[in-house]
Formats: C-alpha cells, structure tokens, sequence
C-alpha cells in the first residue's frame, strides 16, 4: 500500500490536480468546498484587504483604537443568518472556547452529542458510532426531565460530515418548560453550503423563551475564511466581548475579513457550481456511497478503495477516525473547482475498481 504519509504539499496549492513525484493527481479531499483559495477574484480581494488595512492589526477586540470593519462585518453575518448579532473570532476553534468556557460555567449539567467536534467538547471521548444519535437524544431528555437542577448545556454538530446526515434538533421541544436550555450548535460545515442565507438548523423552530441557541462555526469551510464565527442574541454576545478569552485574543486577518465581506456574490456563484456537481455526482454514485443532500461530501460504507483510486490517479480523504488507531474512513469530498468531466473520470474510476473487486 501506497505511504500515505508522503503525501505532503511542497509549493502548489490544494487544488482540484496536486503534483506528487512528478505524478499529477485529481485531489477530492479537504474542506475548502467552494474552492476560493485559488480563485483569482477572491485572490484579488485578499490584496485589496492588504492594501487597505495591512497584513494584520496588532490590537484587541476591546482597544481604545478599532476598525470598524469587524462591527461592520459581524452586522452584515448577523443580518444574513437572521440573528440579532454575530461575533467574529480569529479562528472557529477559539469561537468554540470562548462559549464553552463561558456557558459551561453557568450550566449545572452539560451534555455532548455523539460526534461532537472535540474543539467544543474539550475533555469529552469521542463517542461516535457506539451510541446512536436517536439514543442520545432520549437519555438527554429524561435525565433533563429527572433533575433536580435547572441549567443545561447541550453541545452538538449540525451535520455529521463524516458519514454525511443533517441533524434534526425537533427533539428539544420535549424539554420541559421550566428547565432553561443553552443549545450550542457547530454548524462549521453547514454555514453557507446545506442552506446559504440560514444556518443548516432551523433554530426557529426550537427557540423558545426556556431555550437558548447559539451557532458557532469555522469559517475556512463554507467561506474559505481564516476566522470564527458565534451567531446569537446581542444581550449575550455582548457577555461574550467581556470575556478574557475573547478580550485577551487578537482578531483575524482585517484583509481576509475585507474579502469575505465584498465576496457576496461570488460566494454565491461558487456554492451554485458547487450544488451541481453534487447533484451530478449523486446521480452517478446511485446511493452507493453514504450521502446527504446539497452536502459534498461521500463516504464509502465498507469497503476501501483508497489504494486503487490513488494507482488510477485519484486522491480522496483517507484518515483513521475517531482516534488515531482506528480504521482509515475513507470519503470523497468535492469542490466548486473540480470540472464536469473530473466528476465523470472518477465515476468511470470507481466503476473499474468497484468491478474489479
């Protein structure tokens, strides 16, 4: 079996072809869906951003001194998402501390759902796939029911992007009304693909006056972004920016935010670019790979092809999970920058190797 571990990208970037020992292949990894870090207006945007604000601002969120640029940003997110406000971080793993150390300090009991990214559950095993999802959600009710206590945290994913399926959280309506819920929502890899102009959860279906949710999300994903972003109420945003991890912590890149914010309509173009190729490729895998709709991610159910797709000059996403010694889950994840015939060529592929075995 070919060394996975040699695989390491020297000069070019992760693009739809990568060069490895002067072999070219068609890469369908990684998470940048919308396929912007090589796109040449969005690249000309990061160099407006430079010019305009500099590489980076060496300042905290709470300076005497601040660019307005953030606050303008976070209102037109919160406006987009249909929040009352937005908190920009400089990276979704710090979005992710900033609420837990926060709300876990309020909350009397804390409940992490299965498969629960580990940067909003530090400290919680993986859990994912021993205990179903449709499990975890009644033993979370009854023992919110049974307590004595009145806080509670519950911390989730959206969607679970590895065996793809979005979450449906109709379940919290069950919590009894008297019983306040801070619901902490990572939708990393929702935000601006599954729903573009809404979070991938329907939260106002499930807020209400007991019941408190707040999104967090990464957004190098869906917006191809190095920052972090907490969509919620401004009364508790507002706690946030008090808090020393958020105080004490430097802002992201003023040039990539000035990029995301004029790249509207781009982000638009590409997440259309991006839904046709799932919608082709779908019908071309047929329900043979784990899938879910307007996601561009397919995983294999069982078998491994990882080997034989590389020897044909595919490069797919190949790693152990949930920890380090578990076994390779091997998935194919698609980009608004791979090509119509780059989806056929790797159908034909599958379809030979599938054969084969």
């Amino acid at each position: 079996m070919m060394n996975k571990i040699a695989f390491e990208v020297a000069d070019n970037p992760a693009n739809r072809i990568l060069q490895f020992g002067g072999k070219s292949y068609l890469y369908f990894g990684g998470t940048a869906y919308l396929g912007l870090s090589i796109h040449p207006e969005f690249q000309e945007l990061h160099v407006q951003g430079i010019k305009k604000y500099g590489i980076n601002i060496g300042t905290s969120r709470i300076n005497n001194v601040q660019l307005k640029l953030y606050r303008d940003a976070e209102e037109k997110l919160a406006e987009r998402f249909a929040f009352t406000d937005a908190l920009l971080t400089s990276s979704g793993y710090l979005a992710s501390q900033l609420l837990y150390q926060y709300y876990s300090q309020e909350a009397d009991k804390i409940f992490t759902a299965p498969n629960t990214h580990p940067a909003n559950s530090p400290g919680v095993k993986l859990n994912y796939p021993e205990l179903r999802r449709e499990d975890w959600e009644k033993n979370t009710l009854r023992e919110i029911h049974n307590s004595n206590k009145n806080t509670f945290l519950i911390l989730s994913n959206s969607l679970d992007n590895l065996y793809p399926q979005k979450y449906s959280f109709e379940w919290i309506d069950g919590v009894d009304e008297n019983k306040k819920v801070i619901l902490i929502i990572d939708d990393s890899h929702g935000l601006g693909i599954v729903c573009e102009n809404k979070s991938s959860v329907s939260y106002e279906n499930i807020k209400k006056n007991n019941i408190e949710v707040l999104i967090t999300a990464s957004l190098a994903k869906g917006f191809n972004t190095d920052a972090g972003l907490i969509l919620g109420e401004k009364e508790s945003l507002n706690k946030l920016r008090k808090h020393p991890v958020f105080v004490g912590a430097s802002p992201p890149s003023p040039a990539a935010v000035f990029a995301m914010r004029e790249s509207e309509n781009l982000y638009k173009r590409q997440r259309q670019i991006l839904l046709e190729n799932i919608k082709t490729f779908r019908k071309f895998v047929n329900n043979s790979l784990i899938s879910t709709e307007k996601f561009p991610v397919f995983t294999f159910p069982k078998e491994s092809f990882y080997t034989s797709l590389l020897q044909r000059g595919f490069l797919i996403s190949s790693f152990p999970y949930p920890n380090h010694d578990s076994k390779d889950l091997d998935r194919i994840v698609l980009s608004a920058c791979h090509k119509h015939e780059d989806l056929e060529k790797l159908n034909e592929a599958l379809q030979f190797v599938s054969l084969k075995k």
